[in-house]
């Protein structure tokens, strides 16, 4: 398994996070919200790690594009970290508006992985070196691959 792919896939499901969050958040009371929130906030902080640690760490900051991507999107994590840490400090009137201005920035800050730097680190990165960082997604995310992807490309 492909790290991009893996990293695509959960974006898919931090989407459907924050889809029905967005959908739902005025059926919460302030504490249901706030664990429901808390929940958003542990997957969105572990999947920026994760990338941080096995993407972005093996992309040469020495390419102009990239290292401005890199620059962009760690920025972005912490803002959105920020953000979410931050979320409650209004008063209870406050915190939709805040949490749909998080929602957009979250959406449009996987968009522009998907479409830029994703990409750009599958030029940089080997697909051998790709396949190597899905196998280690796999086992920090607990995912038990079947052996034909485990052994990656050439092996049999």
């Amino acid at each position: 398994m492909n790290v991009l792919d893996a990293l695509c896939g959960e974006h898919a499901v931090l989407r459907l996070m924050v889809d029905d969050l967005s959908r739902r958040i005025h059926e919460y009371d302030v504490q249901t919200l706030r664990a429901t929130v808390r929940q958003f906030e542990a997957a969105l902080i572990s999947h920026a790690e994760i990338e941080d640690d096995l993407l972005f760490g093996r992309l040469s900051p020495s390419h102009a594009g990239i290292a401005r991507s890199l620059t962009a999107m760690n920025g972005e994590h912490k803002l959105i970290s920020d953000k979410l840490s931050h979320l409650f400090d209004a008063e209870a009137a406050g915190i939709v508006p805040r949490y749909r201005k998080l929602a957009e920035l979250v959406l449009e800050h996987f968009a522009v992985e998907e479409r830029v730097l994703f990409p750009m680190a599958a030029t940089m990165v080997s697909s051998v070196a790709l396949d190597e960082l899905g196998r280690e997604w796999a086992r920090r995310r607990c995912v038990d691959l079947p052996d034909d992807i485990n052994r990656g490309p050439g092996h049999s």
